[in-house]
């Protein structure tokens, strides 16, 4: 499952604008499979005028890109991950437990 294409891919060295077109970016985010587009300044940051974000953020809507479904997965794997993580760390540290104990 791919989860979100990162704007940084097409980004400029400068960081502040990018090679590609936004629009582009999200076409071709939804042609190869991904749920989400993460966004970074050079696409668009506090200098972006309003405007020019509510045009990106209706280009990602129509892209079916930031659906309520997309977020819940990345968030559910991101939470799957993290408990996992936990419980390995919880097992390493029963483990050096019983070897100090011992």
């Amino acid at each position: 499952m791919k989860l979100s294409l990162s704007v940084r891919i097409v980004e400029a060295p400068c960081k502040t604008k990018l090679f590609v077109p936004f629009e582009e970016l999200v076409s071709i985010a939804k042609d190869t499979g991904y749920q989400a587009v993460c966004l970074r300044a050079s696409a668009g940051g506090v200098d972006t005028p309003k405007a020019r974000l509510a045009e990106m953020r209706r280009c990602v809507e129509t892209g079916s890109l930031s659906d309520a479904g997309a977020w819940q997965t990345i968030e559910r794997v991101v939470l799957e991950k993290f408990h996992q993580r936990l419980a390995l760390r919880t097992a390493e540290d029963r483990i050096l437990v019983q070897l100090v104990i011992e």
